[in-house]
């Protein structure tokens, strides 16, 4: 009896151990199904992502994801092609520079020959009268080196153009020998004077790029420093070539003109961007005319005053003393460039930094009672 009821005892967790087996498989059965219905609810949901990745060329989405780390290389991308594009530009400018001399010699009106006044010494006659025709101004015919008389040239009536002859002349500048090698030798000296130009375009991108600030920062701090110090250094250079231009016409009467004439459009480019170098001034400026108490006082006055120094002359002459004047003024015009480049980058630097002061005194003020 006792055995039977032993064996009845195991009979039952026989089958109690059977029905745990029993219940464990239909469970996982059930998990398991329930798994591979996650399986495809997650690759479905997966699926936009499984496209993206097979797209070919597809880089998109780390772009956007690194705009704002990716903003000062973007900058400094935007400024080497700027570089390239007044590079090209100027280039172009040179080869419509060369264009304008493919051209026949001018044809001038003989019915307008160019007339100046020339005063007439007084005379008297025995009687003491004024003889007539003199001790006035008469208009008298201009004449060249050679004695001829010269005249205006032909204006195409509808173009307004001067007026040439068919036949094409290289380098024909109507101002002779010396006007056709000054011609040829501008082309190649501003030329030779955009090179550094445009790098420093270059040179500012690259700053931009290896700001180390924060957004704010680099908006308004390392950008317009190197801004200003581009545009400040792109005014000394020109200022610097067109003082040694002066001081080679001075020596040989050969004038090789301005950067403009031979840059075209590029050049008008370069001269509107050296206008950034004044930011510092034009900054302190509105601050001051925003403010009360100095009010009267007028920094971009005081900048004139140190502008108003520099030379303004264009037209030299060969070995003319007076002309020396010019060309040394040219190159006191570098000098001033380069103090007004400095004093800008001061100003902006403390400009910065009052805003940046304020605005820290604004989200928590305080006030400095230790230091008192």
């Amino acid at each position: 009896m006792n055995i039977s009821h032993k064996l009845k005892h195991i009979f039952i967790k026989i089958v109690i151990f059977f029905k745990k087996i029993c219940r464990f498989i239909n469970n996982n059965e059930s998990n398991l199904k329930n798994m591979e219905i996650k399986k495809y609810l997650d690759q479905l949901l997966e699926l936009p992502q499984m496209v993206n990745e097979k797209l070919p060329m597809n880089s998109w989405n780390s772009m956007v994801e690194n705009s704002e780390s990716s903003i000062p290389n973007w900058i400094n991308t935007l400024f080497k092609l700027a570089a390239l594009g007044l590079m090209l530009g100027a280039f172009w400018g040179g080869l419509n520079y060369l264009v304008d001399t493919q051209q026949g010699d001018p044809v001038y009106d003989m019915d307008k020959p160019v007339m100046t006044d020339k005063w007439v010494p007084r005379e008297r006659d025995t009687l003491g009268n004024t003889i007539d025709g003199t001790g006035t101004y008469v208009d008298v015919h201009v004449k060249d080196q050679d004695g001829n008389l010269q005249y205006y040239q032909e204006i195409d009536d509808e173009t307004g153009e001067p007026v040439f002859e068919d036949d094409m002349k290289i380098f024909n500048t109507g101002d002779g020998f010396l006007g056709t090698i000054g011609y040829f030798l501008a082309l190649l000296f501003w030329l030779y004077a955009l090179v550094p130009l445009v790098n420093v375009v270059r040179f500012a991108g690259n700053e931009i790029s290896n700001s180390k600030g924060n957004m704010l920062q680099l908006l308004l701090r390392d950008g317009p420093l190197a801004l200003i110090r581009a545009a400040g250094y792109i005014a000394a250079l020109v200022a610097l070539f067109s003082a040694i231009g002066y001081t080679i016409t001075w020596l040989t009467s050969i004038n090789l003109g301005s950067g403009s004439n031979v840059w075209g459009d590029a050049g008008g480019i370069l001269s509107s961007f050296s206008e950034f170098s004044n930011i510092g001034i034009l900054a302190i400026a509105s601050l001051l005319e925003v403010s009360e108490i100095f009010s009267s006082l007028d920094p971009e006055m005081l900048m004139s005053k140190l502008t108003d120094t520099m030379s303004e002359g264009s037209i030299v002459e060969w070995l003319d003393k007076d002309d020396l004047v010019i060309v040394v003024g040219a190159y006191w015009n570098v000098v001033v460039t380069l103090i007004v480049l400095f004093i800008n980058l001061i100003v902006w630097k403390w400009v910065y930094s009052l805003g940046h002061t304020f605005v820290k005194f604004v989200s928590g003020p305080y006030f400095p009672h230790k230091s008192i």
